[in-house]
């Protein structure tokens, strides 16, 4: 699913569900996606480290939604898939995770819609973490996901936070990525 953006060094690529609202003239996506730009491997390991602190206040992934089920086998096909998804069921994480996966940042389980007056893409709710870089972590984390298409050039943001304290924001605009 092409979400329509110029993200130059960011690659997001999405899998998911659209739905279209004839009534109110509106879209929505569940989706499921890969977002990979370059980012200091120290610096995602500390992220790591500390979603694991506040693993136990957040939220798991559901592996039965359509959408995940869906985007893992799409992205790694039917027989890896599978065996991807029942390792997941069975032990909560993957034996082997797969290269596919080894992205700055898996996304799973999450809404959007498509928002007229600011011409961007804005998820709903919180984000679903699967995996950093290579660590997998299936939590919902409170946040948001702005993709924008502008004249002047795309930009994409993302925000999550584990505790008012505790938050990550990457911003995306011309070639550069700024990061907090």
């Amino acid at each position: 699913m092409d979400l329509g953006a110029d993200l130059g060094q960011v690659k997001f690529n999405t899998i998911g569900i659209a739905t279209h609202s004839t009534i109110n003239d509106s879209a929505t996506f569940e989706l499921m996606s890969t977002i990979d730009f370059f980012f200091d491997k120290g610096a995602l390991k500390k992220m790591v480290k500390d979603v694991e602190v506040f693993n136990n206040t957040l939220e798991p992934i559901d592996f039965s939604n359509k959408v995940f089920t869906k985007g893992i086998t799409e992205i790694l096909g039917k027989d890896k898939g599978d065996k991807v998804i029942a390792d997941l069921n069975l032990n909560g994480n993957i034996k082997k995770f797969p290269d596919e996966f080894e992205k700055t940042f898996l996304i799973t389980n999450t809404e959007m819609r498509y928002d007229k007056v600011s011409r961007s893409f804005l998820s709903i709710g919180k984000i679903g973490l699967g995996a950093i870089n290579k660590s997998e972590i299936y939590k919902q984390v409170p946040g948001h996901i702005q993709i924008q298409r502008k004249k002047g050039g795309d930009n994409f943001t993302l925000y999550f936070e584990l505790d008012p304290q505790t938050w990550y924001y990457f911003y995306y605009f011309k070639g550069v990525m700024s990061g907090k």
